[in-house]
């Protein structure tokens, strides 16, 4: 049965995969080639042809909306901070937009499970 990865679009391994169908969620502290195999025997039972490891995971709107929200409520301080760092507020804000969108995305990846 083929196996598709598709990696590189988000930072970290894989968390989701897509057979038949289904989704199958990616377990806290499963290897990823624990998670490969159990994924291609889901789809074996499944009685799918593919196996799609990885891609943009089913939630991927949930996770941007929740970063929208964490960033409008600490706009506040990171200008604060940026201030009193010295740091360029452009890069303070980009900074705590690439942190929360790991963390959101984190968040969406556990809600899935």
């Amino acid at each position: 049965m083929p196996l598709i990865r598709i990696t590189g679009g988000l930072p970290g391994e894989p968390v989701q995969a897509t057979a038949g169908g289904m989704t199958i969620d990616r377990r806290p502290g499963e290897a990823l080639r624990e998670f490969e195999a159990r994924a291609e025997a889901t789809a074996a039972a499944l009685g799918a042809d593919t196996v799609v490891i990885g891609g943009l995971p089913d939630d991927l709107p949930d996770a941007f909306a929740l970063r929208g929200r964490l960033l409008e409520a600490l706009a506040g301080p990171v200008a604060a901070y940026a201030e009193a760092a010295g740091v360029p507020p452009h890069v303070a804000a980009g900074v705590a937009s690439a942190m929360l969108f790991q963390y959101a995305d984190q968040l969406s990846v556990r809600r899935a499970q």
